[in-house]
């Protein structure tokens, strides 16, 4: 009987220090032990971790963000517009995830490294950049003929400056042409003319 009782207690103990953690769909995880995290990739669904063990998710969906851009251009006006982007996170390996999680787990809110954290620190500021650069070569007249082009260098500019980071740009899109006043009464005038 007393065996039993030690016996029992010894099970109750051991349950309560292993935890049963889900991983959402949209999310994968790691597990983290005293010993640091470990060389495992786990999918969405229920996994057991023990005692001190701590479960990490990494956001892994795909989103779209819109970032609104003022560009000064070539023929020194500000030209205002959406850029909206289409990303998420790649890796290739364990090895690659746990290398995202030491680098960037410290920006981590409850064990959970989200897609919005990602983007802010290594796509927005490209996004940003490369923005800059493609469009402020082009006069405000030259930007809606030349959308497609501008959008595909964008696109392939990003990517590039991607290349070792764990974000990848699947899409890009400029929205919400704002042209300057005095650009917007041009186009009617010669419109106008045109007729």
């Amino acid at each position: 009987e007393k065996y039993r009782v030690i016996g029992l207690i010894v099970v109750a103990a051991a349950m309560l220090s292993s935890c049963n953690e889900s991983i959402p769909a949209g999310y994968v995880g790691m597990v983290k032990t005293p010993d640091g995290i470990q060389e495992k990739v786990l999918m969405p669904g229920h996994h057991s971790c023990y005692g001190r063990d701590e479960m990490l998710l990494v956001e892994t969906l795909e989103s779209t963000e819109t970032i609104k851009l003022s560009i000064l251009c070539k023929d020194e006006l500000d030209f205002k517009f959406d850029v909206k982007v289409r990303s998420m996170l790649v890796y290739s390996d364990a090895k690659d995830l746990k290398d995202i999680l030491n680098s960037q787990g410290s920006k981590m809110s409850d064990g959970k490294l989200s897609y919005k954290t990602l983007y802010s620190i290594y796509v927005e500021p490209v996004v940003d950049a490369v923005s800059m650069s493609v469009v402020s070569k082009y006069t405000t007249m030259q930007i809606s003929e030349n959308r497609d082009k501008i959008s595909k260098a964008i696109f392939e500019q990003v990517n590039i400056k991607l290349k070792n980071t764990p974000m990848v740009v699947t899409d890009i899109n400029l929205s919400n042409f704002d042209y300057p006043d005095v650009v917007t009464k041009a186009m009617e005038a010669k419109k106008k003319r045109e007729i």
